[in-house]
């Protein structure tokens, strides 16, 4: 039985031995009482999120051209999750519910704006440096990893032994080939004869490009991701505050399928909801609306 139980209801569960050995009926009643209030604070538990879905995308720095600077390779790391709300929120603010991870390569045509995965992973090693070589339809990478420094910090063998099974697996560089769609280990030195320092991407002007790329081409499909109606995500983008990335794919995929008369509608909607609030709320209302209003524009 949960300690927490015991602490918060000691009468429920501490009776004199006279009134265990008298009335053992009322022992399992108040077991059955005990198995609902657990039960209860499960529910509570997981009612502790908000219903809201929340969009996360990150590039991994190391990004490089090819050899005649018409596309561009990169790693990218992508979540979904739900924002922990009331008790769960403590006390150092909590801990988001991941719904969706994943991580992938992507390759980038800044001419034409199109973006494709490469390869998706489903686990993909944390590692400083990340370094990519692209030569005729081949894309290399290789996880740069101090695998003695993970080593002395392992607390357990079984760490240790998940580290040997991480080195073994990505200690050499690998090569993707993009006909094929067939991926290989290559020697350290075939890496560096193909990697080229000069063909480095400016961190900051690919993110500002990928942040124009439809959510759809980073796989950020919401209905498929966190399945809800087309009204429940329409009201989510109406309702004060809201994931920045969220708002944006609930207006690429929801409401430019809609009307230009029932987008209007939604301007109006917000517009109805800024002017009954007053004070810090209607405040907090317009700063997080700024952003919504514009991507309403954007689809008239």
């Amino acid at each position: 039985m949960p300690d927490f139980i015991l602490y918060l209801f000691p009468y429920s569960v501490k009776t004199s031995n006279h009134a265990q050995t008298k009335n053992g009926y009322q022992m399992k009643s108040r077991k059955i009482i005990l198995i609902g209030l657990t039960g209860c604070f499960s529910l509570f538990l997981v009612s502790c999120y908000s219903e809201r879905l929340s969009l996360n995308y990150k590039i991994v720095h190391g990004a490089m051209w090819n050899e005649d600077h018409t596309q561009i390779a990169f790693f990218l790391t992508k979540k979904a999750y739900r924002s922990p709300k009331g008790i769960a929120r403590f006390p150092d603010g909590g801990i988001s519910k991941t719904i969706y991870s994943e991580s992938g390569l992507y390759v980038f045509n800044p001419d034409t704006k199109y973006l494709s995965e490469a390869i998706a992973f489903d686990s993909f090693p944390e590692s400083k440096i990340l370094k990519i070589a692209c030569s005729d339809s081949m894309i290399y990478y290789h996880f740069i990893i101090d695998w003695d420094y993970r080593l002395y910090f392992a607390k357990t063998e079984a760490d240790s032994q998940k580290i040997y099974r991480y080195q073994e697996k990505y200690a050499r560089p690998f090569a993707f080939n993009e006909k094929t769609k067939e991926i290989i280990n290559v020697d350290t030195s075939t890496f560096s004869d193909v990697y080229n320092e000069d063909n480095k991407v400016d961190y900051m002007t690919l993110h500002n490009q990928i942040s124009e790329v439809p959510l759809l081409q980073l796989g950020l499909e919401i209905q498929e991701i966190y399945p809800k109606s087309d009204k429940d995500y329409i009201n989510d983008f109406i309702s004060t505050g809201g994931n920045r990335l969220t708002n944006r794919a609930i207006a690429e995929q929801i409401i430019s399928h809609l009307t230009e008369e029932e987008i209007r509608n939604l301007m109006k909607r917000l517009d109805d909801q800024k002017n009954s609030l007053d004070g810090f709320e209607r405040e907090k209302f317009e700063f997080y609306s700024e952003y919504k209003y514009e991507l309403l524009k954007g689809l008239l």
